[in-house]
């Protein structure tokens, strides 16, 4: 067996050692079959008991896994939508009329009103009438309690003062008549 190039190959070789070619092994000759034959007629056997021949389990072929290469796609970025929460706006209240119970008192009727509890008796006597009034304006009346408890907090102080200047009076007048002698001596 000789390859392309000439070079001399030995039996069996798939390959050319000289130059590397690959070599087409030859296909056997086969007899031509007969056009006809028949079939043999199997003969008449007794049936053998044979035992059972263990056979070993094929084991499986393993094959490499392929490898495919994942297809990666970019994610497409949606911006989120905003939509704005629907806030209603409160709807602005009417003032009330005037003459009303609430309607609000006015800068210059808060100063009237500072300068009538100003009046020793009489601002005491029109902070009890009006902050009992429950006719008049609410305003008013609330202004009325505020000058009552102020003017409550104030004779509990003043009498809680003549109290303390009564009981100590005399150590006080003792005091002050001691610095006066003190200081005739000095400056006469």
């Amino acid at each position: 067996m000789t390859c392309t190039c000439g070079a001399a190959l030995p039996e069996g070789a798939k390959f050319c050692g000289a130059c590397g070619a690959t070599i087409a092994s030859p296909a056997p000759a086969q007899p031509p079959a007969p056009a006809w034959q028949e079939p043999p007629q199997p003969a008449y056997q007794e049936p053998v008991c044979q035992e059972p021949v263990y056979q070993e389990p094929a084991q499986p072929v393993y094959q490499q896994p392929v490898y495919q290469e994942p297809v990666y796609q970019q994610p497409m970025y949606q911006q989120p939508v905003y939509q704005q929460p629907m806030y209603q706006q409160p709807a602005a209240e009417a003032p009330p009329p005037k003459g009303s119970r609430y309607a609000p008192v006015s800068a210059g009727g808060f100063f009237g009103y500072y300068i009538l509890f100003a009046l020793p008796i009489i601002g005491l006597v029109m902070s009890i009438v009006w902050a009992k009034d429950t006719e008049g304006s609410i305003n008013r009346q609330n202004l009325a309690k505020l000058m009552l408890v102020l003017k409550i907090i104030g004779i509990v102080f003043l009498v809680l003062m003549a109290i303390f200047g009564a009981v100590y009076w005399n150590q006080f007048a003792g005091l002050f008549q001691e610095a006066m002698n003190g200081m005739q001596e000095y400056y006469p």
